[in-house]
């Protein structure tokens, strides 16, 4: 079961990912063109030969971050560290096609448009990440689409890991019961019932 629901958000983020990928390389050519923050002196191309690169522009990006697993769960994972991870996948994926285009292809593309459409998909993939997760975050604080789970241990180490788990219900974390040392009289701890022990 968990591994269909990872499935299908992984899927959910494919989609917003080609999407966003897709609409900011083509925003990146009209705001070179249509938008100029510095006058266009060499003639404006033709809006094909950039929609025509759109496939290939949302395939290698959605090659790279599968690659370098940026759908996988992450719960655990703060924010900061989530955006720095998709950061780093679209600079990959940003280096690469450059160097396809550049190499491969007889058109030269304009290097404003690369440059807006590297600004425009790193934020936009960022802005719209976070915003899907801290979505996910408070459904599951309000108590949907949780994590059902048995902690191990004894003693601080234990209690500190109830504690922790309790604090950051946004995480998707609900404790069911306590497994705990066999020597051990106690019923509940922080509040969890102890449902069976282990020996030594």
């Amino acid at each position: 079961m968990l591994k269909r629901y990872h499935h299908i958000i992984g899927g959910i983020f494919r989609i917003v990912d080609a999407l966003v990928i897709g609409l900011a390389w083509l925003c990146a050519y009209a705001l070179r063109f249509y938008l100029p923050v510095i006058e266009v002196t060499k003639g404006f191309p033709p809006f094909e030969k950039y929609a025509a690169l759109c496939p290939l522009v949302v395939a290698l990006w959605m090659v790279i971050f599968s690659y370098m697993r940026v759908y996988q769960s992450k719960r655990m994972l703060r924010r900061t560290d989530e955006a720095f991870e998709i950061l780093r996948a679209h600079g990959i994926a940003m280096l690469l096609f450059i160097t396809i285009t550049s190499l491969v292809s007889e058109y030269r593309y304009s290097r404003a448009v690369m440059l807006y459409f590297g600004a425009l998909g790193a934020v936009s993939l960022i802005v719209l990440r976070l915003f899907l997760r801290n979505g996910l975050r408070e459904v599951r604080r309000r108590g949907f689409n949780l994590r059902h789970v048995l902690v191990l241990g004894e003693g601080g180490a234990l209690e500190t890991l109830i504690q922790r788990i309790d604090k950051f219900p946004e995480l998707g974390f609900r404790i069911l019961g306590v497994l705990t040392h066999e020597n051990s009289k106690v019923e509940n701890i922080q509040g969890k019932p102890v449902i069976g022990h282990f020996g030594q």
